[in-house]
């Protein structure tokens, strides 16, 4: 009797062990998948740029994109001490700035800056600050007002500093089409410049308009509404992007893809996740190779490389074989891949390296400006930034050091300012290479 009482015990023990341990592998690869779909999400965000929400669908999970934005800014900030990188690859040659870059649709002029006390103001490009550092976060002027933010509300203001709009949003991006979307009671909708709801927020998330429609969140997917709140695209994918040239980018069932403004997603083959049109065309992988389609779906340059960037200055950065060159808006090569690694054009120069250093070539392939640095980045405002010895300097078109290699980290320059590190302190400086805003480690502002 206790033989078999003690056998059954033995056997309802094991079967115990066995379910728990099957419950963990199976909370393991849900935890798995859903970081995976997150990573992916993030990704395609991160690549198409701009603001917006990445959805977790297997955590019901929706992250708004000011906060994902605060997140990227600690990150960066926490990095922006640690610079070992000895050459610099093809996909990150144009480097990145504090200040980003000049945003579709975005006014030049006042830059929002990071200033007091983790607070923005705004500067013009000479260096004077406009607007004193009151907010906790702002963004470039767009139609003539600025999303800001001040005790956990948004709002907008003008080119005074005045607002525009008060502070009375629980999240707001940028107007575009004379509309903004914004967050309010937990919904999102849309206000026209006066600040008055034209759209009710009835969304999860809201982008910007472009070309007349913008991309909504509705019951975990998005979709795409008009100026009228009409949805003329269902919802339907995991991530939208904003459209242009006809196209936006988009992510359904894991796969990257375009799709029509009618919402035909038919006509182009799935792109890989990050590349853009420019210039009418996009990289597209097409049987393990790239070339470039046009915005009604025609292949115009057949699939041929490797690697492929989009255009800038009409040419682009391809790869064959491991080496880098660049090809013509007609598929043609304007130089025949030779460079282990280069950059891609910006102010009719591109960075690419021989040996072991880097300098610039012009669109015949000519040296323009001689290898002779460790990195190179493209050219912004005149100048590109390039490292000698572990430390930053900036050169211009004619490879002289206008700011010689002292920094010990460096961010390319935006609309006349770049954030630079010397001597364990960050600081704005201008072309000249003159400390704009200096910003001690205590957070305090100096006027230099």
């Amino acid at each position: 009797m206790n033989t078999i009482f003690m056998g059954n015990l033995v056997i309802l023990v094991v079967v115990a062990l066995v379910a728990l341990a099957a419950i963990f592998y199976l909370l393991s690869v849900s935890d798995f998948m859903g970081r995976a779909l997150t990573a992916l999400l993030q990704r395609f965000r991160h690549q198409h740029g701009g603001g917006g929400t990445v959805v977790d669908r297997s955590r019901k999970l929706v992250q708004h994109f000011h906060q994902q934005d605060r997140q990227r800014r600690d990150a960066a900030r926490d990095d922006e001490e640690i610079v070992d990188a000895e050459i610099v690859t093809a996909s990150n040659a144009t480097g990145t700035s504090g200040l980003g870059e000049l945003p579709p649709g975005a006014e030049p002029g006042l830059t929002p800056v990071e200033l007091e006390g983790e607070r923005y103001g705004f500067i013009s490009p000479s260096g004077e600050l406009r607007i004193e550092p009151r907010f906790d976060y702002a963004e470039p002027f767009y139609e003539g007002l600025a999303v800001v933010s001040i005790d956990g509300e948004f709002g907008f203001i003008d080119h005074g500093g005045e607002w525009g709009v008060p502070p009375r949003f629980e999240d707001a991006g940028s107007f575009s089409s004379g509309l903004a979307p914004v967050m309010l009671g937990g919904g999102y909708g849309y206000i026209d410049r006066s600040g008055a709801l034209v759209i009710q927020p009835a969304f999860e998330d809201a982008r910007g308009f472009s070309q007349g429609l913008a991309a909504v969140l509705k019951d975990g997917l998005y979709g795409y509404i008009d100026r009228q709140g009409n949805m003329v695209i269902e919802p339907r994918f995991d991530y939208a992007g904003r459209f242009r040239e006809g196209v936006a980018p988009v992510l359904a069932d894991g796969r990257c893809a375009y799709v029509s403004l009618l919402g035909d997603t038919d006509r182009l083959p799935p792109n890989e996740c990050g590349k853009d049109f420019s210039e009418a065309l996009a990289p597209v992988a097409w049987g393990g190779r790239y070339g470039y389609v046009s915005p009604n779906g025609k292949l115009i340059i057949q699939p041929s490389f490797d690697s492929a960037e989009p255009f800038s200055d009409g040419a682009a950065l391809v790869s064959v074989d491991g080496m880098y060159g660049f090809i013509d808006l007609s598929g043609e090569w304007l130089i025949e891949p030779r460079f282990p690694q280069a950059g891609p054009f910006s102010e009719g120069l591109a960075p690419a390296r021989e040996g072991e250093l880097f300098g610039f070539v012009d669109r015949q392939g000519e040296w323009v400006v001689e290898p002779a640095w460790r990195e190179a980045h493209s050219f912004s405002n005149g100048l590109a930034r390039i490292r000698r010895q572990g430390l930053y300097g900036f050169i211009d078109s004619t490879g002289r050091e206008v700011i010689p290699p002292s920094l010990e980290n460096a961010e390319d320059f935006r609309r006349g300012v770049a954030l630079v590190r010397d001597a364990g302190r960050r600081c704005y400086i201008d072309t000249a290479g003159e400390c704009l805003y200096a910003l001690p480690e205590d957070g305090e502002r100096v006027r230099a």
